[in-house]
Order: structure tokens, then C-alpha cells, then sequence
């Protein structure tokens, strides 16, 4: 029997074999912390094993095999080329249904995923009509993110299917723990939303949409797959009964936690959509209970925590839109997936959003629609204290010098290169050419440390990749730092700052070094104030910028501001992309489909920047006497001990030595490093493994990531003139 569990101290979750319905697993402890857990069982459910590895004959339904060798001699003789026209060229994955081979089609030479019924012509009934209503429903679906299928058939009285295979995983395995780009996550969701209203007007609901469900192209294209749980809205009948839980607890609408199965829709897709759009936004589900009731019991009674908790600069647009999916009451939901994406489309292009909450304001004034003469009298006393309030604050102002008519607004004009999004600007801290030439002085200026020896710019160089070219970092009095300076290119881009994610944005980022007693030194911020504030060019600057003296925040602003305009785009990568056959050369664009494919890059240098913003460890340095944690610093997790944030691979030729400790020097090395399969360590990032790339490849792969990856209009800027 399947059974589900959610770990109460890492809120991992997985599935787990157990001997029946009402056993218990023989080990119940969490496989990424090793922390005990407890589990339940879920019907409706497949566990999805390590490639290679034997199910376990009680997973299956009873009655539906007598000889499970019987089973495993058949699924070896389906596998065979010569029998189904596919040459199995590895497995990747099982569960107690079906088996999942990747092969190649030999007529057509594709690449396909190959679903075949794990216990062939001894299948069940029950695993016969899934199998159908998985193949029946994608047959349906002509959508570009719905993964398609290839064909259909049947060996020895068990049926098959081929999918397209998509090499990027899943979006789980991307996502992990880590909170997305605003954008992208509004955009994937966009996406998949369409795609669910093209599977509703089929007559089509999912009914277990989650981000293992939602499979990624090389490139990073958002697929829906698995629709092994789905149903036609014309027909009551299903897979499970009524009473029985069908889908995954923290991604489950509550009609599904509660086991109404007939009254399961597509309102309960839209929940899973917000569910999904949730993970991106803070990096975890939005109901994570200490076993799979506690969870169920949530998603049925509790409202979600708002992702701003967790996210305190979220988009107030975003989470509303998020949260109107999580809505208990369906009514309450969006009326369609359609009114969902188009929501997010009012979002993305800065238009205002349909789904507005009722507030507190919007609340006060229906009440003074009921009472308009005490509406009237407040009125009237809000806007006398109103005008003595102004006139007080603006005698001061004008009295003092800081009025309004000393800020300078005029906003920054940013031109973004080819191939970028657009920026995500926080609303206290609007991109204004005041606030970027400030911040460039600053970023230059050494005086913001301790000694006047060293600058930002002294580890964040433009002519040398806005890195500084050294293995580790050099700060005041020469001091050696532990790691590697990262580029500050494209940085505005990251969900998290520094190579362990402590930092969550730029403005955050931008302080740290300053007071870092190995970097900058300063022994307080207050001190860099009154220092800034000494120098009468910077004091009217800043109250230009902001109309007030300068301070720690306003100071970070700053250099946060001038930080967001050093972009890189517009790369032959980007040219190409965008139609330009030519913008890469024969070695660039073999390069270019082994990132994708076989060098497997793609997997974690994914995005428009290049970076997947996640955390891996790949091994570098895990055989040191002096073993730098990373990320297990930050969370505390034993699973991210190791673990660095990917970097973005724009620019990369330019910002040698490379990985967080500088070990090694060029391209060729890195490539070997990934080649060889990393370091064995028990934290290793499964998608490090020897590679086995030919002489040839790696210099394919060099040749892209020089070539396609240099833009054509590299950030260079050179030091500004200083104030006195």
C-alpha cells in the first residue's frame, strides 16, 4: 500500500511503501533528514522508486498477479527493441502501476519517455482503466505545456504509450525549498493555467496538479504530465470511491481533503494552480501538517498563512491573486483557469488586477454608505486636521531646507538587453537617476570602509567581470576572505544574494559587506552615517535622493538601485532565440544542445539568467579539512550542508577563477570537474554524475558558453568622480 508522509521537522514529503492498509512502514523515517515521521495511507496514489529498483509485490492491487517473477520476465521482454520498435536506453522511474523507460523510437530516432503497466498482461482492471483515462486525456489535449503523447499500443494483452520526453525534470526538483522570481513564477502559472482551461473545455479535470506533475523542457518550457488521476466531467465514474482521498494533501483542493469525489471540478484545479503559484512564491506548500491527517484537516479547515508572512516585499497584486485560488468555498475561487491566467497576465503587464480583497478601507466605507451623517462629520473633521497636518509639515520642511522641492524624482531610464526579463523594482525604492548616480558613488568609494582601503568595487571590478579575478576575496588590511567574489551582474535577478542565500535583496545584500570585520570593517552603520553626512556632496545628494540625511536604509537603497542597472543580455544566444540563424557558430550550436541534453547544464543553469536561483551541492571542496557548510549555515538543514547558490552563467568567461572557493581557474576545468561527476559526498546533488563527454564536446561546450554567453554590450562602467 502506498502511504504519504510529510516530515515534521525538514516538511519534506514523500510516499513509502507499507505491507497493507493499516501497516506501517518498516523504517518510518523522513529520507532527507532522518527524522522520524509517521504516514497514512492514500488511495489513488503511485510511488514513484529509484530507477533500477524492484517494486515491492504488495504495492499492487490484490488479485491481480500470482507470480510476480511472471511480471518482471514480461516487463523485461517488453523492454527489448526488437519487440515494441524502442531501444531502452534507461529507466527513469516506477511505481506500483507502471514503469517509465527512456528509449529511442528506432523508425522516427526520437527521444521518448515509455510508460509500460509494470505487471503487464496480469494487470487489473482498475489499473487498466487509469492507464486508459491517462492516454484518453492527453490524447485530447494539443496544448503546448501539456506533455504530448507519441503513440499508443499493446504487447501481449498490456498496453503501452510513448510520451515526449522532457529532460529538464520536475518542477519540484527545481523549485525545492527555494522562493521563485516574481515574474517567473507569475508566467509558469500563466501557462499552465491556459493549458488547464484547454483541458477543461475538453470536459478534462486533473485532479492532482503539483509541481512533480509539472515537468520542464531543457530549456525550461512548463509541461502538465500525469494525468493518470484525471476525469471527464460527463462521466460520474472513477478511480476511487466516494469517501476515499485522491490527490497529494498539500496540494489537494478541500472538497478533494474532504473525499467529495463527485463534486471534484475544475475549481479543484484552480485551487492546485494557487497551491503551485504558493510553492513558488515562499518555497513550501501552503499546508504542511506534522503527519497526513494534520494535513488533510488543514487544507479542509484552515486558512492559508498570506505568502507576504514569509515574503514581506511580495507583490500585494501577486499574493491576492494566489490567494483568491485557496478560497475554501469554490464560488469564491476564479470562475475558470482562463480568469485565473488572464489575472496574472493584468499583473505581469502592470495592469490593475480583477481580484481585488475587500480591505479596511473598502470595509469603513460601506459602513458609512449605511450612515451617511456620521460619514459626513468624519468627513468634514479628516479633512481639517488633514490641511493643519500639511501646512505644520510643510513650514518645517521649508524651514529646515528638506521640502519636497529638494527630491529629485525623475526616473532612471533602464534600457533592458535582449533575452531579460523585465525588472521587478520594490515600491519603497523606486529606480530614479538620482538614486542610481548616488549609489554608483558609493559603489566605488572607498571611504565606506573602515580604513579608506576598500570600496565595493575593489571585489566587484567591471574590467574584470564585476568580480575581482582572485580565488577569494581581499578585504581591509588584506585580509583573506573564504569564498570566491560573485559577480554582480544580472544580480538583481536573484531571489537570493551571497553564495548561501542569506541575503533577499539587493538593498539587504547591499550592507552586509560593509560591516562584514573581514571585508569593509565598519565597525557600525551608524558610524558610516555620520561619516557620509560629514561630506557636504553626499549629505545633498541624499536629500535630493530622499530627502533626508543619510542612514543605513537609504544607503543600501542606494547601492541596491545602482546594483539593479548592470545588466548583460543581448547574447548570440538571445539573437538566436530570437530568429537570428546565424548569431551562433556550427561549434556554438553543437554547445548550445549539449547544455540542454547530455552535458545535462540546463538542469540547474536554467532561466533567462542562466541560474535556477536553488541550491546544489556539486561537491567542490566537501573533501577539505576546512569544509565550508554553505547553505546548511542559513537553514540549518543537514540536507543543504554543502549545498552553494547556482550562479548566473552570463558573462562567464569573464569572471574566472570559478565556484565559491576559486579551486578552479578555467572553463576547461570546470567542464572536467562536471565530466569526472563531481565529488562523492552523502549530500551530492543528484544531478551530478560522470557525464562521459567526448574530447570534442567539452570544447563544443567551452565554445557556447564563451561565445553564446557574451553579450554584445558588456556593462562596463568606469569609476565616477567623487564628492568632497
Amino acid at each position: 500500500m502506498i502511504r504519504e508522509y510529510i516530515c515534521p521537522n525538514c516538511h519534506h514529503s514523500g510516499r513509502l511503501l507499507g505491507e497493507d492498509a493499516h501497516a506501517t512502514v518498516i523504517d518510518p523515517t523522513c529520507p532527507h533528514c532522518g527524522a522520524r515521521i509517521d504516514t497514512i495511507a492514500v488511495a489513488g496514489l503511485d510511488e514513484i522508486t529509484s530507477p533500477g529498483e524492484e517494486p515491492h509485490p504488495t504495492a499492487y492491487p490484490p488479485g491481480f498477479q500470482t507470480d510476480y517473477s511472471e511480471t518482471v520476465n514480461w516487463k523485461k521482454q517488453a523492454g527489448s527493441p526488437a519487440f515494441l520498435g524502442y531501444e531502452v536506453l534507461g529507466e527513469l522511474g516506477r511505481g506500483g502501476m507502471g514503469v517509465v523507460y527512456k528509449a529511442r523510437e528506432t523508425k522516427l530516432n526520437r527521444i521518448v519517455a515509455l510508460k509500460v503497466i509494470l505487471s503487464g498482461p496480469f494487470s487489473s482492471a482498475d489499473q487498466l482503466a487509469r492507464f486508459r483515462t491517462e492516454t484518453q486525456a492527453v490524447a485530447h489535449l494539443q496544448h503546448p505545456n501539456v506533455v504530448q503523447i507519441y503513440e499508443v499500443g499493446e504487447v501481449g494483452g498490456a498496453p503501452y504509450c510513448a510520451f515526449e520526453f522532457m529532460d529538464g525534470g520536475s518542477l519540484a526538483k527545481k523549485i525545492g525549498r527555494t522562493p521563485q522570481p516574481l515574474q517567473e513564477a507569475a508566467e509558469l502559472i500563466e501557462s499552465l493555467a491556459r493549458a488547464m482551461h484547454t483541458a477543461h473545455l475538453r470536459g478534462i479535470v486533473h485532479r492532482d496538479l503539483k509541481p512533480d506533475n509539472v515537468l520542464l523542457t531543457g530549456m525550461g518550457t512548463a509541461k502538465i504530465a500525469d494525468f493518470g488521476l484525471a476525469k471527464r466531467m460527463e462521466s460520474e465514474s472513477g478511480h476511487t470511491q466516494t469517501g476515499s482521498i485522491l490527490g497529494t494533501p498539500s496540494y489537494m483542493a478541500p472538497e478533494q481533503a474532504a473525499g467529495h469525489t463527485k463534486h471534484v471540478g475544475p475549481p479543484a484545479d484552480v485551487w492546485a494552480l494557487g497551491a503551485i503559484l504558493y510553492h513558488l512564491l515562499t518555497g513550501q506548500p501552503p499546508f504542511q501538517g506534522t503527519t497526513v491527517l494534520d494535513t488533510l484537516e488543514r487544507v479542509r479547515s484552515v486558512d492559508p498563512v498570506p505568502p507576504s508572512r514569509t515574503r514581506p516585499k511580495l507583490s500585494h497584486d501577486l499574493e491576492t491573486i494566489c490567494l483568491k485560488c485557496l478560497q475554501k468555498d469554490q464560488r469564491s475561487r476564479y470562475a475558470s483557469a482562463l480568469a485565473l491566467a488572464d489575472d496574472l497576465r493584468c499583473f505581469l503587464d502592470n495592469k490593475p488586477i480583477r481580484a481585488r480583497p475587500v480591505g479596511m478601507l473598502e470595509s469603513v466605507v460601506r459602513q458609512f454608505k449605511r450612515r451617511p451623517t456620521t460619514a459626513a462629520l468624519v468627513g468634514l473633521l479628516l479633512v481639517v486636521a488633514s490641511l493643519l497636518v500639511c501646512s505644520l509639515v510643510w513650514l518645517w520642511r521649508a524651514e529646515t531646507g528638506r521640502g519636497p522641492l529638494a527630491l529629485q524624482s525623475k526616473p532612471y531610464e533602464l534600457k533592458i538587453p535582449k533575452g531579460l526579463p523585465s525588472l521587478s523594482i520594490p515600491s519603497d525604492n523606486p529606480l530614479t537617476a538620482a538614486r542610481v548616480d548616488l549609489g554608483k558613488q558609493l559603489f566605488f568609494d572607498k571611504r565606506l570602509s573602515v580604513d579608506n582601503s576598500v570600496s565595493c568595487a575593489s571585489c566587484h571590478d567591471p574590467s574584470k567581470g564585476w568580480s575581482d579575478g582572485k580565488a577569494v576575496s581581499l578585504g581591509v588590511g588584506g585580509q583573506a576572505g573564504r569564498r570566491r567574489s560573485q559577480t554582480v551582474v544580472n544580480a538583481t535577478y536573484q531571489t537570493f544574494l551571497f553564495y548561501d542565500g542569506r541575503a533577499g535583496s539587493l538593498e539587504e545584500q547591499a550592507l552586509a559587506p560593509i560591516q562584514n570585520p573581514w571585508e569593509m570593517a565598519m565597525p557600525s552603520l551608524a558610524e558610516l552615517e555620520a561619516r557620509l553626512n560629514g561630506i557636504e556632496g553626499y549629505r545633498s545628494q541624499f536629500h535630493s535622493a530622499f530627502g533626508a540625511d543619510a542612514t543605513a536604509e537609504t544607503i543600501g537603497k542606494a547601492l541596491a538601485s545602482f546594483q539593479r542597472t548592470i545588466l548583460s543580455g543581448n547574447a548570440p544566444f538571445d539573437r538566436y532565440k530570437a530568429g537570428e540563424a546565424d548569431a551562433l557558430t556550427e561549434a556554438a550550436l553543437r554547445g548550445m544542445n549539449l547544455f540542454a541534453h547530455k552535458a545535462h547544464c540546463a538542469a540547474c543553469h536554467s532561466g533567462p539568467n542562466f541560474s535556477d536561483g536553488n541550491f546544489h551541492n556539486i561537491g567542490v571542496g566537501s573533501n577539505s579539512k576546512d569544509f565550508d557548510v554553505g547553505r546548511e549555515k542559513i537553514s540549518g538543514l543537514l540536507g543543504d550542508r554543502g549545498s552553494f547558490r547556482t550562479p548566473s552563467l552570463r558573462e562567464v568567461v569573464r569572471t574566472a577563477p570559478y565556484m565559491h572557493d576559486g579551486s578552479l581557474k578555467t572553463l576547461e576545468e570546470v567542464i572536467d570537474y562536471y565530466d569526472r561527476g563531481g565529488i562523492r559526498n552523502p549530500q551530492l546533488d543528484e544531478e551530478i554524475y560522470p557525464l562521459k563527454l567526448t574530447a570534442q564536446e567539452k570544447r563544443d561546450l567551452v565554445v557556447f558558453l564563451r561565445e553564446g554567453l557574451t553579450g554584445s554590450a558588456y556593462p562596463f562602467i568606469a569609476p565616477p568622480r567623487l564628492p568632497d
